[in-house]
């Protein structure tokens, strides 16, 4: 990616979260975040405090905190005399994540059956008939976080929706590269209407199952794009 568009792409995430008038440490972190996740900041990248600060138009403090915060996530890794490097992602790290994900989303799916009402689940075939139309791969992937969240949020259990959320971005960041070259978004579409259709149909062990499905077939096409080309699939910045 040349210095122009990064910077033109950069200054554009920063306006945009200025715009929703968020305090500046959020700014800060949602902007990096973000950066990671659209790969302006690949794997292996070296986040300068003072270039970044720069680049924002904030102090030092609001960057340093952004950066401790994303270390907790698991996007940085603060490596002494080396400062705070942007982590990537082994076929291992993967499979262990949508593990993870299998356990805890099926769980916050169970939660939530009790209290999903057809207003939920009509948000959620809205949803998806936007992500079938979608061309954006940065904003398709917002709305397939959606899809889920506005299932799991009914589960009324906040850290638990948290705790998924960071283990989907940490995989997001590389599923954008991965729906750049494979068709697999409208794989996911359909598989998500399977999930909502159970859910009409009040099949409970139907829906856990077709999302545990979802996901391990997920799992099973990131584990092959990671393996096709190694460690070289996604650029470290060097």
């Amino acid at each position: 990616m040349s210095k122009v568009v990064y910077k033109v792409q950069f200054k554009d995430l920063v306006k945009r979260e200025s715009d929703r008038n968020s305090s500046t440490p959020v700014m800060v972190v949602n902007v990096l975040r973000e950066a990671i996740m659209r790969g302006l900041f690949p794997q292996g990248k070296v986040l300068r405090q003072a270039e970044i600060a720069a680049a924002m138009g904030v102090s030092h403090t609001p960057v340093r905190e952004a950066i401790r915060q994303l270390e907790a996530e698991g996007f940085v890794e603060i490596i002494p005399n080396r400062g705070a490097i942007v982590t990537g992602l082994t076929e291992e790290d993967a499979r262990e994540i949508f593990s993870i994900r299998i356990l805890l989303e099926s769980e916050a799916l169970r939660l939530a059956i009790p209290n999903l009402d057809e207003k939920t689940l009509r948000r959620c075939d809205y949803i998806n008939m936007e992500i079938g139309d979608e061309k954006d791969i940065h904003k398709w992937c917002g709305l397939n976080w959606e899809f889920h969240k506005s299932l799991y949020q009914a589960a009324k259990s906040p850290r638990l929706l948290q705790m998924i959320q960071n283990l989907y971005s940490n995989v997001d960041r590389y599923l954008r590269l991965y729906l750049e070259v494979e068709d697999y978004r409208s794989i996911g579409k359909d598989e998500h209407s399977s999930i909502v259709q159970a859910l009409r149909d009040g099949d409970e062990k139907g829906a856990i199952e077709a999302l545990r499905q979802h996901l391990e077939n997920s799992r099973k096409f990131f584990e092959e794009f990671i393996s096709k080309d190694g460690n070289g699939i996604f650029p470290l910045d060097n």
